[in-house]
């Protein structure tokens, strides 16, 4: 009951304010307040005609609708315009809450020359082309429309739509035709695998791939020098056709001699002193010096010994052994002598014989006297006569 009391005289007074004073010019108020029943903030700008002092309460002249209420909108968001239009005189509108406002509604719905409705700010569709853009070369005029809706709202303001579409002009300046002629950067600078973007004389642009095949991975098939330009355990480097190079080790090593080095010919030690020195020659040309077994007489008239040819003999001063490279003895220690005979060793017993060693060797002291004695008995005939054999042996001495 209070607050009615309070709504009437806030009514009169305004009444009575717009009778006696000048109807206040039209303009927007801004607010910002606590709905007093309801607890909501209330804010928003109004656009009217407000009492002096009073703004929740505007001032609807007869014959307008121009007075806008923002600070209370409906379900969809709009805001109202207010009209009055009865000839008999100015309306003053509470909008002090939410309930008078609606109380105010009512009333302006229900009665004859005054009015209430939404205002959709935007009621227009976006502009659509009519037909299509010209694409030809040069300039051309084309046609948008737009459509206006108030969306089905029973209570949109009848000038929201003050026509249903709207149509304007538009202008299109379409460069002249240019046909794709030369396309770069080449496809020959890029390879196969690679994807790039061309451009064409015209500027327009396209992803293409390379021309170029890819290349291919080198591999080592081929390495220089080869192993035998180096002998037998040398390191060195080799380089590969594809330009690397790795560490290697020599492989060469000295053909086999093809001759036999084992048998010797020369002068029989036995047959000239101790002091008296012969070349022996191999079949492979080695030579070394041996001397002989011969005692020289004490005396000029003291006649020479002769050598019992059954009878080895050994060099007192024999030579320096000679390091034989045949199988089982090349790598170890050397065990060598020689048997000295005369006469035919082919057993042609034409033409004149001579003096002639063979070379005898073996692992051992006793193998090398049991090769000795093979050869000894092997001359059995008339044509030789062995003379004796010699043992050159150094043992612990070993080829180089």
């Amino acid at each position: 009951m209070k607050m009615m009391r309070n709504y009437l005289c806030l009514l009169l007074t305004a009444w009575m304010s717009v009778a006696v004073a000048q109807m206040p010019e039209r303009s927007p108020l801004s607010v910002n307040y606590t709905d007093r029943e309801s607890g909501a903030t209330i804010s928003g700008t109004d656009i009217g005609r407000f009492q002096e002092g009073e703004p929740n309460v505007i001032i609807v002249p007869d014959g307008t609708d121009d007075s806008v209420v923002c600070r209370f909108r409906s379900a969809a968001g709009n805001c109202y315009r207010l009209s009055i239009n009865d000839g008999r005189g100015h309306v003053p509108v509470v909008l002090i809450d939410r309930a008078s406002f609606d109380n105010w509604g009512v009333a302006l719905r229900g009665r004859e020359g005054w009015g209430i409705c939404e205002i959709i700010e935007n009621p227009w569709g976006p502009w659509e082309v009519v037909g299509s853009i010209p694409t030809d070369p040069g300039t051309h005029t084309y046609t948008e429309q737009r459509t206006c809706s108030t969306g089905g709202l029973a209570e949109a303001c009848s000038n929201t739509c003050p026509e249903a579409t709207q149509t304007r002009s538009e202008v299109v300046t379409n460069p002249d035709l240019c046909i794709d002629v030369t396309w770069g950067p080449n496809p020959n600078n890029y390879y196969v695998s690679d994807s790039f973007t061309q451009t064409s004389n015209c500027g327009n642009t396209q992803v293409v791939s390379g021309t170029t095949p890819d290349p291919v991975s080198c591999i080592n098939t081929a390495w220089s020098p080869g192993t035998d330009w180096y002998a037998k355990g040398t390191s060195f480097y080799q380089t590969s056709n594809c330009g690397d190079s790795r560490a290697s080790v020599g492989t060469w090593e000295p053909a086999p001699s093809a001759c036999d080095a084992t048998t010797w010919t020369g002068p029989n030690p036995a047959t000239y002193y101790t002091d008296e020195t012969n070349v022996h020659t191999n079949a492979c040309g080695d030579t070394m010096s041996v001397a002989g077994t011969m005692t020289r007489p004490q005396s000029p008239t003291e006649p020479a010994p002769t050598p019992d040819p059954t009878t080895a003999f050994t060099d007192p001063t024999p030579t320096a052994p000679l390091c034989i490279p045949t199988p089982g003895v090349y790598g170890g220690e050397i065990y060598f002598g020689f048997v000295y005979a005369s006469g035919w060793p082919n057993g042609n017993s034409g033409g004149t014989g001579g003096d002639f060693s063979v070379g005898v060797s073996g692992n051992s002291y006793e193998e090398l006297v049991s090769n000795a004695d093979a050869i000894i008995n092997s001359y059995t005939t008339d044509n030789v006569m062995v003379t004796g054999w010699s043992d050159q042996s150094v043992p612990g001495t070993t080829c180089p």
